[in-house]
């Protein structure tokens, strides 16, 4: 949120609601809309509000975008759920700034008005790339933002629900002779859950 109307580069009216400062003050929400430099580094749904004397950027609302935020005592990051840093701030005056201009000099792609395009394709029941494009280009789903393709990630739940199983026929006779002989065995890891040891690799040693 801002009080800056300059700082917008497209504001709709919006009236109602009112804001609470730090001393007790109240401010009247006047509009929301769009800041930044251009269409490609800006931040969407922005309010602005009368009288707010700070601009103020909701972390809470980055983490809901698909964002991650981390903070030490020298700066912020913003990174993608790949871990992609997508800008960093650092500390001044016990406030984390986001100097907006001077975000061109960090190879920013996108910034929130660019969502993840991995958490729409989980929305869209896990859709092509393609079909996502498709649907923006003739706004068949209303609030569906332009997104940056990232061609390589790969989304793990369609690469499972993809895998076939190998057709093997199945033996209705023993073909060892003793226990131990003949080993099937498969190295699996590293896993998103940690087992209870704290390992992430498990071994499965099947008896023929």
């Amino acid at each position: 949120m801002t009080g800056e109307r300059s700082m917008f580069l497209d504001l709709k009216s919006k009236k109602g609601g009112q804001v609470t400062f730090g001393g007790g003050q109240k401010g009247h929400i006047m509009g929301i809309g769009k800041i930044g430099i251009n269409s490609s580094i800006s931040i969407d749904n922005v309010l602005y509000v009368k009288g707010l004397t700070h601009n103020l950027l909701s972390i809470s609302q980055l983490c809901d975008s698909g964002y991650e935020v981390s903070f030490n005592k020298n700066k912020c990051t913003v990174s993608q759920l790949d871990s992609s840093i997508l800008f960093t701030v650092n500390r001044c005056n016990n406030l984390y700034k986001i100097m907006v201009n001077e975000l061109e000099n960090q190879n920013v792609d996108c910034l929130v008005s660019y969502e993840n395009q991995w958490i729409w394709h989980k929305k869209l029941g896990h859709v092509s790339q393609i079909l996502i494009s498709k649907l923006k280009k003739h706004n068949l789903v209303r609030g569906l933002p332009n997104l940056v393709h990232q061609t390589n990630n790969v989304c793990e739940a369609c690469q499972n629900g993809k895998q076939i199983k190998s057709s093997f026929q199945s033996k209705n006779h023993v073909s060892t002779s003793r226990p131990l002989e003949l080993l099937h065995i498969d190295l699996f890891g590293p896993t998103r859950t940690i087992f209870v040891s704290g390992k992430r690799y498990g071994l499965v040693i099947v008896d023929d």
